[in-house]
């Protein structure tokens, strides 16, 4: 999915387990370079700018795996917030 390939171009020298419940944050793959690019991605690919405010979530946890990060588009691509 697009997700997955974007997440792969962040981290070309990684060739190691992108599965949906695959650790991101916590083991380290995507540092907090990559994680202002993805949320940047985020935001213009769902456009969840002024619908959430991204200090107040824990990103750690709702972006650490492909399938959290899916469920927090769906969340705000669907209800415009929460």
């Amino acid at each position: 999915n697009e997700l997955v390939v974007f997440i792969r171009s962040l981290i070309p020298e990684f060739d190691g387990d992108l599965s949906d419940d695959a650790s991101l944050i916590q083991s380290g793959i995507l540092d907090s370079m990559a994680l202002f690019q993805l949320a940047e991605w985020i935001d213009q690919h769902v456009g969840v700018r002024g619908k959430v405010n991204l200090d107040l979530e824990d990103l750690r946890e709702q972006w650490d795996t492909i399938a959290n990060i899916l469920k927090f588009i769906a969340r705000y691509s669907s209800s415009g917030g929460a």
